[in-house]
C-alpha cells in the first residue's frame, strides 16, 4: 500500500487505469493554471510510486474522463468527452486518435489483446463501439453493438470485458440505463452482455 499526497488546488483528477500485470497505473488530471488548461496523463510504476512518463493529451483543457491499458500495457488509451487517443506510452508517442461524434464516458481494452492487434470498446449515452486495430494497420470503428430497444434513449453507464482465457471467445458485460421510458415514469436499467 501506499500514499502519495496530490496537490489540487490547481488539478482535477477525472480518471485511472491499473494495467492488466498490476505493476502500472495511469491518472488523467486537468491542471489549470494562470486560466490556461492542460490536459495530462501520467504513468505510474506501482512498486516505486515513482511518476514513468507524462502524456499531454492533443487537445488542451478537454475533460478526459476514462483511460484503459491494452492487454500487453504497452498501449494506454485516453479519452475525452469527443476524443480517443491511443498512445505507446513509453515513447509518448501518439499512435492514433480520433474525434467523435457522441460524448463518451468509459473506454476498456479487451484484456488478451495485444498493441499490435487491438480490440476498444468505448461506452455513453446511445453509443457502444468496438474499435479494432488489425496488425499493421490503423484503427476503425467496427460499429455498434447491438441494444435491444434502438428507439429508447439509453445511457450505456459503464462496461468490462468478462476473463476468459479463449482468445476468439470474449465477451463484453454493459450496465445499459433506459433514460426515457416509454410506458413508465422511472428510468430502468439492465444488464447486457455480448
Amino acid at each position: 500500500f501506499f500514499q502519495r499526497n496530490i496537490d489540487t488546488s490547481e488539478r482535477t483528477i477525472s480518471a485511472m487505469a491499473l494495467s492488466p500485470d498490476a505493476k502500472l497505473i495511469a491518472v488523467s488530471e486537468i491542471i489549470e493554471s494562470s486560466g490556461n488548461k492542460k490536459s495530462l496523463t501520467s504513468v505510474f510504476d506501482v512498486e516505486t510510486v515513482t511518476e514513468k512518463k507524462n502524456l499531454m493529451h492533443p487537445i488542451k483543457g478537454e475533460n478526459l474522463v476514462s483511460c484503459s491499458f491494452s492487454g500487453d500495457s504497452k498501449k494506454l488509451v485516453v479519452i475525452g468527452k469527443k476524443s480517443l487517443t491511443v498512445w505507446s506510452w513509453e515513447n509518448q508517442k501518439i499512435d492514433f486518435s480520433s474525434q467523435v461524434t457522441q460524448a463518451i464516458t468509459r473506454v476498456r481494452c479487451c484484456p488478451v489483446s495485444a498493441s499490435t492487434a487491438m480490440i476498444i470498446t468505448t461506452t455513453g449515452y446511445e453509443h457502444f463501439r468496438l474499435w479494432t486495430k488489425p496488425q499493421e494497420q490503423s484503427f476503425v470503428q467496427a460499429g455498434a453493438l447491438p441494444l435491444r430497444s434502438m428507439e429508447q434513449h439509453h445511457k450505456i453507464v459503464d462496461h468490462l470485458w468478462l476473463p476468459n482465457q479463449e482468445k476468439n471467445n470474449q465477451c463484453v458485460i454493459a450496465i445499459r440505463e433506459n433514460i426515457k421510458p416509454q410506458n413508465d415514469t422511472q428510468a430502468k436499467t439492465s444488464i447486457d452482455v455480448f
